[in-house]
């Protein structure tokens, strides 16, 4: 019976070694990213190469980049790129390899079940989508949790002490390289470390309560400068990332499911009250002290899920599963089958909206890692050139599929989309928040307008008039258009930028004058200045302290900034108040690259002005002061020669000789706006641009639509001449004629009319089989003025 009690004994520990060192591989698998991901297009995968390429071209974080990541973002997205793949792994290897002795010395003397366990969750976190911030954000967790766990032992004796001492100095490494990563992980890290220092105090080694805080800031400058960074620059990059982090909340908020909330925050009390109860403390203080690394994480943990409450959810069921799972050796046994019970119920009941978790799909997500790891290595050393390769060929793919032309000199992109960029071969010349949505504050935005204002200003342009949630486009980077309004020349519309060129020339091209301000209530209209030009307003809305309190706790319901239009059209958009403090265009409503063109011209159309506003607060305006200010100035931006040419509008054109035109009685439609009204007996004005909406068919058998609707332009004198059109969607019309063939019977066009002069018809035709057919029924008198 001895012999078979030894024997038993030793195959435990036998096992425990080696579930030890599967932890600290899982650990590695999980952090390494062996086979990283090639660059793609999209908004998420231009800020993903973009990061990159600024540590590539030795762009100082915090000054020429600033953003939600580091240098070391690599890590994080996994993404490669031939410059920074060194950097990527050796900081992965570096972080993996201690976060997997963390958690073998926060499980010593545990046996192999346990173990077991901990390494399963570990390897299935990492195998699930949105697996590095739970990884990065409970690595904080177990330093802290192992400081906790040290006893009066490591401190008495001499070799236990001296393998504490290695061991508090080496944990608190990362601590350096994780902020450099990620900027909201800098909390995590700050609160682990103020508890650590009081527990290292208590336990009577002040050496270790000295050694941990200068251990990491040893590791963040050394890890700062071998990614290329000045030293000078290091503060610099952490007073950036305030100004990211505290706008970020209002900015990025979207909604989502309030029971997934509850469920996190039950089992974040469950695991909080369980670990304290089981903690072994006898004193209130030392329990509460405890609670100071716990509670930060989880908030952390919240802010993160369920701000942008969309798949960023995943991280809050992830990392209650990864927390039970560690927090599970602090706990007596009465404890962890409750607590474990309620973790995974929240796991599976948040998870399970947004992934299928099924049992092959968990035990592919399980096994995930180490095959990736494995793929990975062996490619690696098979071909070392093999991923150099892949990475050209995927900007070929996005370079082919969304050509940029070369441009002379250096170049940015707006509002996003600098994969496309970066992969076309032009110089990227960065504003410092490299996408405009991420301006959230005044001090961004007004960064990125200096840099256009400034010496080092890009030589080109792509613009493009886009934002994310419903947002108003010009609320992106709004101070920044007016920069691009006074300094730089359209040249080019091509596949929807609009390509602008710096202009050397001196002279005020853009002017501001005062226009009126005054304060308002929520719901209230705001009149809107009349003028020629466009109209730049500053909106001053304020929290109230339970709204500053909600924004920080949580999130505060969003703001909606509501138009009207003077052709009676009224729009809505998302409006986040610091945003609006920054300053944006309010009129005329710009929502294309072609609409930013037109600025250069004085020639927006007249429907798109903005008559009035007002804001209306979602959830009730107790969360902001009752009044906000408005300051209106009124922007004269001199006209650009051949800036409408620039734009690439149809031209009316006479049809070619012998060409067959006849009336045609069979047409039914609709002339429903021209430049943003509806026509009247009055008929309209054009000066340089003519914008036309509406819809036509051709009666026959039954309803159908003709090959090309026209515009067409007649004078006193008979001449005709003809404009494209493109179609357009109108469901309405569909319904009406009870046919989904008609959906497409809407058209628009703009069209240049600067060499037009003089009285004109406005009607309508169409092309088909090579001849052009006059619908006799719609006229509308115009007069045109024009050149620009």
């Amino acid at each position: 019976m001895k012999l078979q009690i030894n024997s038993t004994l030793i195959q435990n520990v036998m096992w425990a070694r080696i579930w030890r060192l599967l932890i600290v591989v899982t650990a590695v698998c999980a952090f390494v990213p062996w086979l990283p991901v090639m660059p793609q297009a999209g908004l998420d995968h231009s800020w993903v190469l973009g990061m990159n390429q600024a540590v590539a071209q030795g762009l100082v974080f915090g000054r020429d980049m600033i953003f939600t990541f580091g240098p070391y973002a690599s890590i994080y997205t996994k993404s490669f790129h031939p410059a920074t793949d060194h950097l990527m792994v050796a900081g992965a290897l570096f972080l993996g390899l201690i976060y997997g002795a963390g958690l073998v010395l926060l499980t010593r003397e545990r046996g192999a079940l346990p173990l077991a366990g901990l390494c399963l969750a570990l390897a299935l976190v990492a195998g699930l989508p949105q697996s590095q911030d739970t990884l990065l954000f409970s690595y904080p967790l177990i330093v802290s949790l192992y400081c906790f766990g040290l006893s009066d032992k490591a401190v008495s004796d001499q070799r236990a002490r001296n393998r504490s001492t290695i061991s508090v100095v080496v944990l608190f490494l990362p601590f350096g390289l994780l902020p450099l990563i990620k900027g909201s992980l800098v909390a995590l890290c700050l609160a682990a470390t103020v508890f650590a220092v009081i527990r290292l105090i208590s336990l009577g080694r002040r050496e270790w309560a000295i050694a941990a805080p200068v251990a990491q800031v040893v590791a963040l400058i050394v890890f700062w400068l071998a990614a290329g960074q000045p030293l000078f620059g290091l503060l610099g990059y952490f007073r950036s990332m305030a100004q990211i982090v505290s706008g970020y909340t209002e900015a990025m908020a979207y909604p989502g499911a309030p029971s997934e909330i509850i469920l996190y925050l039950i089992a974040a009390v469950v695991l909080l009250v369980s670990v304290l109860r089981d903690s072994g403390e006898t004193t209130i203080g030392k329990r509460l002290v405890l609670l100071l690394p716990l509670v930060v994480y989880f908030f952390v943990v919240f802010k993160a899920a369920f701000v942008r409450h969309d798949g960023h959810a995943l991280t809050a069921g992830t990392s209650i599963l990864l927390a039970s799972a560690i927090l599970a050796f602090r706990l007596y046994k009465r404890s962890l089958l409750f607590v474990l019970s309620v973790s995974l119920v929240t796991w599976i009941s948040i998870d399970s909206r947004y992934l299928a978790l099924s049992e092959a799909a968990l035990l592919d997500d399980a096994v995930s890692p180490y095959f990736s790891a494995w793929a990975g290595a062996q490619a690696r050393l098979a071909d070392s050139q093999a991923l150099r390769r892949d990475f050209d060929a995927a900007l070929a793919k996005i370079r082919a599929q969304h050509a940029l032309p070369l441009r002379e000199g250096t170049a940015d992109i707006y509002s996003h989309e600098q994969s496309d960029l970066i992969a076309s071969g032009n110089r990227w010349n960065p504003r410092p928040v490299l996408q405009s949505y991420s301006a959230y504050t005044p001090a961004l935005a007004w960064a990125n307008r200096d840099h256009l204002q400034g010496p080092a200003a890009p030589d080109t342009i792509f613009f493009r008039a886009e934002t994310i949630d419903g947002r108003l486009p010009a609320l992106d980077d709004g101070p920044s258009w007016f920069a691009l309004l006074g300094h730089y020349r359209p040249e080019n519309l091509q596949g929807g930028f609009l390509s602008l060129r710096k202009e050397t020339s001196a002279g005020e091209r853009i002017r501001f004058d005062a226009a009126g301000e005054g304060r308002f209530s929520f719901d209230q209209q705001v009149s809107v200045p009349e003028g020629q030009g466009p109209v730049f307003v500053e909106i001053d809305v304020e929290k109230s302290l339970a709204g500053r309190g909600m924004n920080t706790l949580y999130k505060v319901d969003p703001l909606v900034i509501v138009l009207s239009l003077e052709n009676g059209e009224m729009m809505q958009f998302r409006l986040p108040s610091e945003m609006a403090r920054s300053g944006f265009m309010v009129s005329p409503v710009v929502l294309s690259a072609s609409d930013f063109g037109l600025l250069y011209a004085n020639a927006y159309a007249q429907g798109s002005r903005v008559k009035s506003f007002f804001i209306h607060a979602f959830g009730g305006d107790w969360q902001w002061k009752n009044t906000y200010t408005v300051h209106f100035k009124s922007v004269t931006v001199a006209p650009r020669a051949g800036a409408l040419a620039s734009l690439h509008f149809n031209q009316p054109v006479k049809a070619p000789a012998g060409t067959n035109i006849h009336v045609v009685n069979q047409c039914e439609g609709s002339i429903d706006t021209v430049n943003g009204v509806s026509p009247s007996s009055a008929g309209f004005s054009a000066r340089g641009l003519l914008q036309v909406r509406g819809w036509l068919t051709v009666q026959g058998e039954q309803q159908r639509l003709p090959t090309k609707p026209l515009l067409v332009l007649g004078n006193a004198e008979g001449e005709l001449a003809f404009i494209e059109t493109r179609r357009t969607i109108r469901p309405d019309i569909a319904a009406h004629f009870g046919s989904d063939l008609l959906q497409w019977a809407g058209y628009d066009a703009i069209a240049d009319v600067s060499q037009v002069t003089g009285g004109r018809v406005l009607g309508l035709a169409f092309e088909q089989n090579g001849q052009i057919g006059i619908c006799p029924q719609f006229g509308v008198a115009g007069r045109f003025s024009g050149a620009e």
